[in-house]
Order: C-alpha cells, then sequence, then structure tokens
C-alpha cells in the first residue's frame, strides 16, 4: 500500500515507523495476521488485516488509519489500498476489464486492453458512488501470452461500495505493470481517537490450459469465501415469482394496488397448477402511499398500508410457507422522499445533495430525494432497529434492498472543509454493519442486493447478498438478457433475472442461477405446459451455474447483434457432466454454429445429448474440443440445450 502524509509519500518515512506483525485466529478457512505500523511522532497507527486462502493461493487485505494521538493528524492523502508491481514472462499484459450497469445490452460484456509500453494505461473509477455502475470491479491481468500456448495472471477485485478508482500503468524501467486502487475521494485529517478504513483488494493468481482458467478458479473462490452461509453452506440463490404484475386494471399496478386476498389468490392459483415458486417476492408500494398509485414519492415510509394489507404482511407470509415457499419484501432504507415519514420525523439524519443540514422540518423544503446520513452512529442503530422490526413482525425471509440514487454528491457536498472523503467512508462501512447487523439478528435471513439493478457489485456486497434482478435493462428483452448472463457470468457465479414468457427463447435467454417468474398465468397465451418445462429447466441447470463456465463465441468482443448465435457451456468437472444453451437470434443468417468445448477429458468418449429433439451422439473429448458439436436451429429466433455426459469405463 502507499499513502501521502502531511504531504509527503509514505516510500520516503514509511521504513523509520514501528512496525509488527502477527497471526490472528484462522477465519472462514483463511490464515489471518495483522500488520501494524506506527507513526512515533504523531500517534497515526496503520493497522494492514491479512487473510490467506490457501486452498485458492489468493491474498486480501484491508487498511485501518487510527490517530492514537492527542491531537489532529496531518492530512492523509492519495491512499492505495494496493500498490503492487506484477510481472509479466513475455513482457505484455492482456488487461480484461467489464462494464458495468447502464441499462444497456452492453453491460457487462468484458473489453481488453494490451498494455506493452510505457505510454499505455487503464484508469478505471466508480460513477456515483455505486460501486459496479460503470465498471465492474473485478480486472483480470493476463500475464502469459496465448502465442506460446500457456495462460496465466491474476484477478484484482475490490470491495469498496462507494467511489473507488483503479490504474495500471507499464513501468518502463521494470518492465513490470504497476496496479494502484484505493478511494477516489479521500483526502483528511483524523481527529483523536478516529479511525478510517480502506476499501478491501483481493489478489488471487491463476495459471491453467485456457484463457478461462482465471475466472474459473475466482468463481469458485467467490462460492467458498464470499458468498454469504447458512449452517456452513454458500445460501443458493432461488427461483422466486412476484404477484403479476400485467393482472390489474389501470392505474393500478403492482405496487399500488395488491392487497391481502389477491395474494393469496394468486399462491393458491400456482399451487393448483404445480408452479409454486421457492419464493414469493412483494416489490415496491406494500408501505403507506399519500397520493394514489404513487409509490415512488413514498419511499422513507416504512409502514405496512392497512388499507390493503389490514393485518400486516404476516398473513401473506403464513400463506406463502403453507406452500412450502418464503416471502422477500422490498425495501429502499437509504432514500427518502419529502412525503415519506422517515424524512417527516427525523430530518435531522438526512443528507441533501446541495450540502445544506435540516435541523427542523421547517427548514426542508428541499423537493428532490435525500440519503439517509448513514454515517452517523446513532442512524446506524436506528436504521438496523427500524427494519429489523419490520421483518420481524412481518415474518419476512428474504430481505431485498434496493438503492436507486447516486450518493456521490450526497458525499461530497456535506464533506467537512479538510475532511473530503471522510462520509463517504464512514457511510460505506456502516452500511455493511448493517447488512451485517441484520444477519446478527435473524440468521436464516437471505439478503437480495439491488441497486437499480446491480450496480453495487463490489467483493464486499457480493460476499453479504444476491442480485437476483442484476439490471433494469428494457424489461424482458431476451437479447440483452442472454448478454448480460454471457458477461457477468465471468466474475459472479450467483444473479438472477425476470422472465416474461413462457416460450423457449424467451425462458432460456434468462437462465441463469436465479430466476424471476414475471409472467402472468391469468394470461391465456402463456400455456402451462411451458410453464412448467422452463421451471423445470431452471432447476435442472441451476448447480450448473455455480461450476464452471465458458463463453463459446468468445469475449473481449460485441455479442449484442441480432444477427449472431450465443452460446455457453457450463461445465461440471466432479462428474464429467455439463450443458451447451445456445441461440440463434431474429436476424442470423446461419442455420448451424460449431461449439468447441473446454475442460473435457481428451480421451474419454461423451454422450452428447439435444434435450429438445432427444437427438444423441457420441463423441471423443479431443473431438469435442478441436472440432467441436455441430449445433443446428433450422429458424431464426430459436434456441437449444445439449447435455453430455461423460461415458463410465466398462466394468472388466
Amino acid at each position: 500500500f502507499s499513502f501521502k502524509y502531511g504531504g509527503k509519500a509514505s516510500s520516503e518515512f514509511i521504513g523509520k515507523w514501528n512496525h509488527s506483525l502477527r497471526q490472528q485466529q484462522s477465519v472462514d478457512g483463511a490464515v489471518c495476521y495483522i500488520a501494524v505500523y506506527q507513526d512515533p511522532a504523531t500517534g497515526l497507527e496503520i493497522a494492514c488485516d491479512i487473510k490467506g486462502f490457501a486452498d485458492y493461493s489468493a491474498v486480501e487485505w484491508t487498511l485501518r488509519f487510527t490517530n492514537k494521538g492527542s491531537a489532529n493528524t496531518p492530512q492523509i492523502s492519495e491512499v492505495n489500498a494496493a500498490d503492487i508491481n506484477i510481472d509479466s514472462k513475455t513482457g505484455d499484459y492482456h488487461v480484461h476489464y467489464s462494464n458495468g450497469t447502464v441499462f444497456k445490452r452492453t453491460d457487462f460484456m468484458q473489453n481488453m486492453k494490451v498494455i506493452g509500453s510505457a505510454k499505455d494505461s487503464l484508469y478505471l473509477r466508480a460513477d456515483g458512488g455505486r460501486s459496479s455502475s460503470k465498471w465492474l470491479p473485478y480486472i483480470n491481468v493476463e500475464t502469459s501470452s496465448p502465442r506460446i500456448g500457456k495462460y496465466s495472471g491474476v484477478i484484482l477485485s475490490i470491495g469498496w461500495t462507494g467511489v473507488w478508482h483503479s490504474n495500471l500503468k507499464l513501468n518502463s524501467a521494470t518492465s513490470m505493470l504497476r496496479f494502484t486502487t484505493g478511494q477516489y475521494h479521500l483526502n483528511s485529517y483524523l481527529r483523536p481517537n478516529e479511525s478510517v478504513r480502506s476499501p478491501l483488494v483481493s489478489f488471487l493468481p491463476w495459471q491453467g490450459g485456457n484463457e478461462y482458467a482465471g475466472n474459473n478458479k475466482f468463481r469458485r473462490f467467490i462460492t467458498a469465501h464470499h458468498t454469504h452461509k447458512i449452517d456452513g453452506k454458500p445460501n443458493i440463490s432461488p427461483i422466486s415469482s412476484g404477484f403479476e404484475e400485467q393482472g390489474y386494471p389501470k392505474p393500478c399496478d403492482l405496487y399500488s394496488c395488491l392487497n391481502e386476498s389477491w395474494a393469496k389468490s394468486l399462491m393458491k392459483q400456482h399451487h393448483m397448477f404445480g408452479m409454486t415458486p421457492e419464493v414469493y417476492w412483494i416489490d415496491a408500494g406494500w408501505f403507506e402511499l399519500i397520493g394514489d398509485y404513487d409509490w415512488g414519492s413514498n419511499v422513507g415510509t416504512w409502514d405496512v398500508d392497512k388499507r390493503r394489507f389490514p393485518n400486516g404482511l404476516a398473513p401473506i407470509s403464513q400463506e406463502a410457507h403453507r406452500y412450502g415457499a418464503k416471502f422477500m419484501v422490498w425495501f429502499e432504507p437509504e432514500r427518502t422522499t419529502p412525503k415519506s415519514k422517515w424524512r417527516r420525523n427525523h430530518p435531522e439524519f438526512m443528507l441533501h445533495a446541495d450540502g445544506k443540514r435540516c435541523a427542523t422540518l421547517a427548514e426542508d423544503i428541499d423537493p428532490t430525494s435525500t440519503l439517509v446520513d448513514l454515517s452517523k452512529p446513532e442512524v446506524l442503530r436506528w436504521i438496523t432497529d427500524s427494519i429489523g422490526d419490520v421483518i420481524e413482525s412481518n415474518g419476512i425471509d428474504y430481505y431485498r434492498q434496493d438503492f436507486n440514487i447516486d450518493p456521490e454528491p450526497f458525499w461530497v457536498n456535506n464533506d467537512e472543509p479538510g475532511r473530503a472523503g471522510m462520509l463517504e467512508a464512514k457511510y460505506v462501512e456502516n452500511l455493511y454493519k448493517f447488512w451485517d447487523g441484520l444477519y446478527k439478528r435473524f440468521p436464516r435471513l437471505y439478503i437480495d442486493n439491488c441497486a437499480s439493478g446491480a450496480k453495487r457489485l463490489d467483493l464486499e456486497m457480493v460476499s453479504r447478498g444476491t442480485a437476483l434482478w442484476r439490471d433494469d435493462y428494457n424489461w424482458g428483452e431476451p437479447n440483452g438478457y442472454q448478454c448480460h448472463t454471457y458477461g457477468l457470468n465471468l466474475y459472479i457465479p450467483q444473479h438472477g433475472t425476470g422472465v416474461v414468457k413462457p416460450d423457449a427463447y424467451t425462458g432460456r435467454s434468462s437462465l441463469s442461477s436465479a430466476v424471476i417468474m414475471s409472467w402472468a398465468i391469468t394470461d391465456r397465451s402463456n400455456r402451462a405446459d411451458d410453464i412448467k418445462a422452463r421451471i423445470n429447466e431452471y432447476r435442472t441447470l441451476r448447480p450448473y451455474f455455480l461450476e464452471d463456465y465458458y463463453p463459446l463465441c468468445g469475449t473481449d468482443c460485441d455479442i449484442t447483434g441480432d444477427d449472431i448465435w450465443l452460446a455457453y457451456q457450463l461445465n461440471r468437472p466432479s462428474d464429467g457432466t455439463g450443458y451447451i444453451v445456445a441461440f440463434r437470434r431474429p436476424e442470423c443468417a446461419d442455420s448451424t454454429f460449431q461449439a468447441q468445448l473446454y475442460d473435457l477429458d481428451p480421451a474419454a468418449t461423451y454422450q452428447v445429448t439435444n434435450i429438445d429433439n432427444h437427438s444423441s451422439i457420441k463423441m471423443t473429448g479431443k473431438q469435442l474440443a478441436d472440432k467441436g458439436v455441430t449445433l443446428i436451429l433450422g429458424k431464426p429466433r430459436e434456441s437449444l440445450i445439449i447435455y453430455y455426459e461423460k461415458e463410465k469405463p466398462a466394468k472388466k
């Protein structure tokens, strides 16, 4: 790591500070150390908490700056939580980085930049304060060239649910790639006994027989060490269903007209047709509304609307449990609107984008949304207790937290002079404490990590929750959904989206480790057999999304066109089985696609079966890798799923 202290670079003085390194108690199978640096002159202490994961050869750390002196510290700035050099044996670096969420087909699409000279560099910065709104905070630096037939590198990941930034630039003197990352805005002094933490940084070195070996090692690492666990096992994403957004007469919609009897009736219909999901989901608008049909202007009122739910939401939860399902409810506790109860009852807890502070409601004339000031300890206690009480009293099993506002201007404009970045740093740390507090109170809780879709997919948030609705892109548009699955699977094994029609092409476009069944079963154009077929496909393929993934059309290229095939492979090395999922898009002229498969036993024979027409062939692993299996679709806008299974050797 590196930083400036009183304007001087840490490299000039850190060697003179007191230093200690001691081993800590192991956590989650990790070997833990703490390295402590102390400035004898000012009392500044820097503690570096380190975790090493022997099963993945990975290491990660965070820094904590604490003022143990009796006066304010000098200014702390340009803090790089990581400042390292990466070495390549071939002289250049292929840097793979991915788009974040901006509501386009290109969301999560991977890019590649070759850094081979001093003039080459790559700079990434989170946009607006939501950590994956422009770029994903995961970077794969490939350090061996495909030209020599070997693959190796390091995946760099960042855990910071705020404005992180990273820079990769070649050091011409050493030919090594320098990587730095940290919180963008931090430039502050610390008061006596005050502390501030850095982003989490993680390094996972990899090597393997193909260019996606690092991605699959990282995906397994995420499942093993950065997925919330219940009873010691990673929490698995569900198949869920809302309450038929299309089923309401205008001007009603799901958000404002759902009531207890409607919800119970729909659950009964699902049960009757054998379509009960694993989770029932109530989205926005279940709370008290001031004005008809307008949930958006009431965010920040977290009291159940007694006109529609006279007994609260608990009867709906109990009905879901009766059918063997869980119950999930939407919240957005970090944002408030002028009409909302939280804003009217606690104006002193709110941050305004212009930096104005309001001690009383009379002073608050801001017509726009405000941000709850989670940086304050008293606000953290209040929000944790308030949301926890709603969860408990309504029997909520799955907690869905949305966040539809860019917090950066609220943080920046409310910082004290000379204290840039401190509000953001304390806010982000308390956000983690908020979710951790909910888990402590409700050990079996599941948290859905939503922020206008998946705009907060950094390592810290992925460790605590899953994005069941990964993108607010054009709702139900299947080709875009295919793109999002294709790109995001490179790094994140668990995520989901909605599916609005049960035909094979649309339904399979939303295949992932999670899905929201958003079709209306009251719509007579939706056949019950099609719905059941899609549900069964999700159940069958879901465990495969948690293992190895290979994009069969390549990456670092444009996969958004309507005139192409898109295909990917889900491989399970543990038992020699896997699936190919493929789409011939609406304007694609080619009726065939050659799918060359990855990571198969070249000497083994595989049974390869089309699950739609049940046709089957046998091919060796070498044939499937070198020549590939020919996928055939007779018409545009069709899909197929291929299952393959390694034949067991005959018993002697």
